[in-house]
This record gives structure tokens, sequence and C-alpha cells, in this order.
């Protein structure tokens, strides 16, 4: 017994570490959860948007059928597949959106098994396209991902009050050095409606008056600031692993930001201390606390000092939310700092959500880090990498790596250009602690967003001065915020997203996607278009 729950535990835990990997299905191609693929000149999918005038508030209208307007080019799947290199095609009958019930969520592992014999005759959308020559950016580090790209890049070490050195990365400029944006004109379009999901990152800056305007500025220290904040387990280069135009790093820099790419400690990019060691267990000591009141604080100081501005934008992903909200609830004083907030895909509860994360949460703390040890986890390796590339790149094994995404992120991974997949492979997971994965345990547990929780009450007095971990403040943030979630997300789940809407004091627009996941705001195809061009059109305002 005890061997079978080992086991088990051990098949949840790969399932978790390999929570960012990015999978296909098992013929090459792309499989979706969704309901069947949009005839032309029709769309099925829609964005919610709400503005802070917008009364709009259920999701009724959501799923509304609605005409392409007059004069938009149509757009054929197979159009669509050959500029991405992604196979579409409708979920199988047999696996229709009705039988992937609620109570089946969580356990689709036996569906996927025999999913290669139940897959369209379409030859186009079955076609299998084998990796025989590893993408270069596979091996490349975050410097070189973006100076690959035509981009300048500066890193910095910054060293924490509680002495981690974290890599700090830079991009001054775009391709075209001295520019910079200026507030574009009001977008009426977009207020107080229902938008429909655009649907091709080609079209990037593009449409009516969402294009950014841009003059010519020689000091970039003169540009305004973005800074970016990756996810749970993850690096800055969520932000730079798909190509220029649909990356948002590499989007903002030729927009005309200078783009701040932040690495939370215990990363790829930040696994060092001026006096512990990696095998020291103190240097693994950490949750997303000391990640909020050291780290994010420590990159947003020495941004502004080495740019002499006052102030920055903040786009963060998943843990980059959290880490913002606890640090802006513990020191109010960095709400003067931040201009304007954005999420992607954002956290502050997880009493909803679905993916097989939440099983940890009826672990006892005991057992975790007798499975797992106090240091350590969830990192890339050259073995786990040469395993995710074989088992991933065989049609007969891919199975595993769908079924894996989908457990982990959601089930909806037609947004991701399989062509990059080996890309992804090799640089996500980068690492976390294993308190970190304890403190998210305890949040699903508890229902709270809260400190870190040391197990007894003697404990938590001796730290807090009080028997339970101090919630954070959320309702205290007044800095101006826009959010970003998707229906598919089984990390942030629309229900924990929705309870963070009705905390956050001073949202000005929120947009739902219907059918994204968790990593689609950084990795999909269709970002740039769908969220990037939003963001550029609010940047400017504040």
């Amino acid at each position: 017994m005890f061997h079978v729950v080992s086991i088990s535990v051990a098949a949840l835990s790969l399932i978790i570490l390999s929570s960012n990997l990015l999978m296909v299905g098992a013929d090459g191609t792309v499989p979706t959860m969704d309901s069947g693929i949009s005839q032309p000149g029709q769309r099925t999918d829609h964005i919610l948007h709400w503005s802070k005038n917008d009364h709009l508030t259920s999701f009724t209208r959501l799923f509304k059928e609605s005409k392409i307007k007059d004069g938009e080019p149509e757009r054929t799947l197979t159009e669509k597949k050959q500029e991405y290199d992604v196979e579409l095609f409708p979920f199988p009958s047999k696996l229709s959106q009705h039988s992937f019930s609620k109570k089946r969520q969580l356990n689709p592992i036996k569906r996927f098994q025999n999913y290669g014999n139940i897959l369209p005759n379409d030859s186009k959308l079955r076609k299998i396209e084998k990796m025989e020559h590893l993408d270069p950016d596979a091996n490349r580090n975050l410097t070189e991902l973006i100076s690959t790209q035509g981009y300048p890049v500066q890193t910095y070490v910054v060293q924490t009050r509680d002495g981690f050195l974290l890599d700090l990365h830079r991009i001054p400029w775009g391709r075209l050095k001295n520019q910079m944006p200026s507030k574009p004109e009001t977008s009426k379009h977009h207020q107080n409606q229902i938008i429909s999901e655009p649907r091709f990152a080609s079209e990037r800056l593009h449409h009516n008056s969402d294009t950014i305007h841009h003059k010519e500025y020689s000091n970039p220290n003169t540009k305004p600031i973005v800074f970016l904040q990756h996810g749970y387990t993850s690096s800055a280069c969520d932000f730079v692993m798909n190509f220029a135009n649909d990356s948002l790093a590499f989007i903002l820099a030729d927009s005309g930001y200078d783009v701040w790419l932040g690495n939370s400690r215990g990363n790829t990019y930040s696994n060092r201390h001026v006096n512990l060691t990696k095998d020291d267990p103190r240097f693994w000591d950490w949750s997303f606390d000391e990640m909020a009141v050291y780290d994010t604080s420590a990159f947003i100081d020495f941004i502004l000092n080495k740019t002499s501005q006052s102030s920055l934008h903040y786009i963060g992903h998943s843990q980059g939310t959290i880490v913002a909200f606890a640090l802006l609830s513990e020191k109010p004083e960095y709400q003067e700092k931040i201009r304007l907030f954005v999420g992607l895909a954002p956290i502050m509860s997880l009493s909803n959500m679905v993916s097989p994360m939440r099983y940890l949460a009826e672990m006892s703390e005991s057992d975790i880090y007798k499975l797992l040890g106090r240091k350590d986890c969830f990192e890339t390796t050259d073995k786990s990498r040469r395993m995710a590339d074989t088992v991933c790149a065989k049609p007969v094994s891919r199975w595993v790596c769908y079924a894996i995404l989908s457990l982990s992120n959601g089930p909806d991974i037609t947004n991701i250009n399989k062509a990059r997949l080996p890309v992804y492979m090799n640089h996500t997971p980068a690492g976390t602690s294993v308190k970190n994965v304890v403190h998210y345990a305890q949040m699903v547990r508890e229902k709270r967003f809260a400190k870190y929780d040391y197990g007894s009450s003697e404990a938590n007095i001796q730290r807090y001065g009080q028997p339970i971990p101090p919630a954070y403040n959320v309702r205290s943030i007044r800095i101006p915020a826009v959010l970003f979630s998707g229906f598919k997300d089984w990390l942030a789940d629309p229900k924990d997203v929705s309870i963070l809407e009705s905390t956050l004091p001073n949202i000005i627009e929120k947009y739902h996607y219907p059918t994204w996941n968790h990593m689609d705001f950084v990795l999909g195809i269709t970002a740039a278009k769908d969220c990037y061009n939003r963001i550029l059109n609010v940047l400017p305002k504040f």
C-alpha cells in the first residue's frame, strides 16, 4: 500500500512539475476540449470587455454569435494553420464537450490513450511534422533569446535585503531604437460592449484607433518603463520565447517602452546568495511572501533608481500578480511607484482551482516535505529535457504530454504554436522552493490569501505576533488595474478571478477569454492581437 501511494504521489508530482510544459496530441496535432471550429464568416468566441462605467455584470451574452464586420477579411482554418504551423480540429464527438463533465475534468488521461483512433480523417489536419532538428532557441539562455531576435539586452544583478542575487534583464529599446509611445485617441468601440475575439496575431498594431503612434527619443531613460514579472515555476523567458511579433517583451520594446524582466529567487537565473549555497536548506526557506517584500521591491527600487524615474507600469502573469498584491498590501508606499497594474491570469484566491495541484492541499505539510524535501523543486535539468523531448516528439507517446498540460493549465491548447514546443520545454519549468509549493497548498486548503502558516499557534505568534497568519489586504490597493483572464484556466479559475474582481477596488478594465487557459497569456499565438494590443492601448493613459 505504501508503494502504491508513493507511486501515485510521485505521478502527481510529475504532473505538477510539468505544469508549464507545452504538449501536443497523439498524432502531432493540437486537440481541444472546446466545441467545433467556427465557420468562415462567423465567430463563436468573444471577449467580454468591462470598463469603469460598464454596468454589464453577467456573462450571459458571452457566447452569442456575431458576424464579422463588413470589410474584414475572412480567414479560413487552413490559412490560420499554415500561418502559425498549428493544426486545429473539432473535438471528436466521442469526447464531446458534454461528455467532458465537471466530475471528469481531473482524470482525462485514459481518454487520451486511444485518442489516435478517433481523430478526424482530414489529411491536412492529421499531418505529422517530425522534429528532426532542435530549434536553436531551445539551447539559448535568456540573453541569447533576446539578442538573436535583434534586440539589445542588458543584465543586472540585484541583491535583496536578505542576501539573494537576482538577475534582472532590460530591453532598453526595440528594433527601431529611438521611439516612444504617445497617447492614442480614445477608442469608443471598446466601451460598454462585448468585443469579438480577434484571431490573427499578424494584425497587431493595424486596427482602427488602437494603433500606437511614436515619436523619437534618444535617451532610453526618458521612456516609460514596463516591468514584467513571470509566473509560478517560470522565468522571464516566458515573455521572449515566441517570435518578435508574438512575444510581449519584444512588442513593448518595439512600441517604445523601456522593458525590464525580473526573475524571482530560486529559478534558473536567480539561484545565488551572498552567503548560502544551494545545498543549504536555509537557501530554500522562503515562499512568495519573501518574493513579494524582498524580490519585487528590490526590482522596482533598482529600476527606478537606474532610470531616475519615480514610477513604472507593472505587468504580472500568474504568480507575478500574487507577489504584486502581497507587496502592495504589505508596503503601501509602493503604490506610489506603480502607475498601472496589468494582471494576466491573475491569482489572489485558489479556492476553486481544478488543477491537480489542489490535491497537495489534501496532504499534510510534513508529508509534502518528506516527499520533496526542504529544498528546490520543479527545475528543468538536462535529463528532464531529454526525457521530455523524447516523450513529446514521438506520436505514440504525445498523449502523455497533452494530458499533463491539460491537467495543469486547462483543456484547450489550440492557441499554442507547436513548432516552438522544444523551446518551451527546455526553458520551463525553471524551479521554485518546496516551501513555496506548500504555501500554495495552504491557499487552497484554507481559502485565504495570507502569509505562510508555520503550523502552530506558537510558531505563528513568534513569527507574526498572532496565532494565525495575517491575511493580505487587497482592498487597500488603490492603483488602477486591468485584468485579463481565461475561462479555460484551471489555475486562475474564473470563480477565483471573480473573487479578485470583487475585492480589488480600482479595476478600470477587465477582459475574459472564453477559450484561453493559463499559459495562453504569455505563449498564445493570438495573444498579440487579442491581449497585447489592448495593453498597448491602455498603457499611455497612465
